[in-house]
C-alpha cells in the first residue's frame, strides 16, 4: 500500500529511520526534517520531469540515508545534510543543491545535470 503525502507540511518532524519506499512526496515539504538513516529507494520526490514542483527538502537531514534510484529532479535540498548517503543512480537534474552535505556520500550513476552545486561540501573531485 503507497502512502500518499502529497503536498503534506512535515517541515521539522523527525521521521529518523523512516521506511518511505513507495510513498509519495509530491509538493511535500520537509525543510529542516530529520531522516537520518530514511530508507526511500526509488521514490519520486522530484518533478519526475514532468513539470510539477519538487517537494522540499532544503536543510533536511538524511545522514546515512538510503536514497538508490530517488528521483530529486528540481527538488529543493539547499543546505541538506547528505553526508554518508546511498545516492547511486540518483536523479539530481536541476535540483538546488546549495551548501549541500555529500561527505562521505555514495553517488555512482547519480545524475546532476544542471544542478546548482555552489558551496556544496564533499563533492568527488573529477577524474
Amino acid at each position: 500500500m503507497m502512502t500518499d503525502f502529497s503536498f503534506a507540511d512535515m517541515r521539522g518532524c523527525n521521521l529518523t529511520g523512516a521506511d518511505l519506499r513507495g510513498a509519495k512526496l509530491q509538493r511535500t515539504n520537509l525543510s529542516g526534517a530529520t531522516l537520518d538513516g530514511a530508507r526511500f529507494d526509488t521514490l519520486e520526490v522530484g518533478s519526475g520531469r514532468g513539470g510539477s514542483v519538487a517537494a522540499n527538502l532544503q536543510l533536511a537531514k538524511l545522514r546515512g540515508a538510503s536514497l538508490v534510484g530517488t528521483d530529486f529532479s528540481d527538488a529543493n535540498l539547499e543546505g541538506a545534510d547528505l553526508s554518508k548517503s546511498d545516492l547511486r543512480n540518483a536523479d539530481l537534474r536541476d535540483a538546488k543543491l546549495n551548501d549541500t552535505d555529500f561527505t562521505d556520500a555514495v553517488i555512482d550513476g547519480a545524475k546532476m545535470k544542471s544542478s546548482d552545486l555552489k558551496g556544496a561540501k564533499g563533492m568527488p573531485r573529477p577524474n
